[in-house]
């Protein structure tokens, strides 16, 4: 018999307690009550080590899962990772490959998991890999309430995003909003991101994701406020380059309308002419004189 598996063994220590309380209340000895709340203490110390020793393997577990889908996704796809953030909550990842102009997104699509009781078995993984102009607004939020915002300016993403908006989507984007209940202290930050997806196009990353509030000079907060500030920049720097790119692609659209709009005016002019030439209304030195100032317009 294995002695040092037997004293590990927090039920030892629970058998143990229940037989040295049932002798303090037939002895009625304060020597054996003393021990019995010793050995109570014991085993609450122990029963409480298990659970965190076993929250922690958990917590392992679930990071060895979504950190094996990331290098799965980044192979398959091919991706040039320039940065990546794992949530919070490990629902979730962003990837962002400036070489390619992508942003890939890993989601866990296991829904209603207990925050309590998660193991890696209600983590299950998939991903969707988006274009630089597929990005239509980042957003931080402090439980609930926004910080700051950006959103595509330009007409091609502005349509875009009132497109996204009018197919029902603003009412999850508006259901997400709140209010705080302290500007203190804070148990979420969030970075909240708006993809040209009408199938999916809330993406939400936590920075901070805490049963209890956490005050601002925690340590947590001011790490998980900095971090998602510093997202929300790269995501707007992303948004203004897309915004600048639709801007000249605009003009030069404008361009080529204008130039054919201009063309087709001189040709119906030059018609006009000819019609007015064949007619014998104008004399052939005048239709050649009005045919030169028409060209050099």
């Amino acid at each position: 018999m294995d002695l040092e598996k037997i004293l590990k063994d927090f039920r030892t220590w629970g058998l143990l307690t229940i037989i040295f309380f049932i002798l303090s209340i037939i002895g009625a000895d304060s020597d054996w009550t003393v021990l019995t709340a010793f050995l109570v203490l014991a085993c609450l110390g122990m029963t409480i080590a298990r659970a965190a020793i076993a929250a922690k393997k958990d917590k392992e577990e679930i990071m060895d899962k979504v950190v094996g889908e990331l290098e799965e996704v980044i192979e398959v796809e091919n991706l040039e990772v320039d940065r990546y953030y794992i949530s919070a909550d490990y629902k979730a990842v962003i990837i962002i490959d400036e070489t390619n102009q992508k942003i890939c997104f890993i989601e866990n699509t296991v829904k209603g998991i207990d925050k309590f009781k998660n193991t890696s078995k209600d983590f299950n993984y998939d991903y969707t890999l988006y274009k630089f102009n597929d990005l239509l607004e980042t957003e931080i939020l402090q439980d609930g309430e926004t910080v700051t915002k950006t959103s595509r300016g330009s007409q091609i993403g502005g349509a875009l995003l009132g497109g996204v908006l009018a197919g029902g989507v603003g009412a999850i984007i508006g259901g997400l909003s709140g209010s705080t209940t302290s500007d203190e202290e804070f148990s979420k930050i969030t970075l909240k991101v708006l993809m040209n997806d009408t199938q999916n196009p809330v993406k939400l990353i936590y920075f901070l994701d805490e049963i209890a509030n956490v005050k601002k000079y925690d340590d947590r907060y001011k790490k998980a406020n900095a971090d998602s500030m510093d997202w929300h920049g790269v995501l707007r720097v992303i948004i203004q380059q897309v915004d600048k790119e639709d801007k000249k692609k605009y003009e030069q659209h404008k361009e080529v309308i204008v130039n054919q709009t201009e063309h087709f005016s001189i040709a119906d002019e030059l018609k006009k002419l000819s019609d007015l030439h064949k007619e014998g209304i104008l004399s052939e030195e005048e239709f050649n004189e009005h045919k030169k100032k028409i060209l050099s317009m």
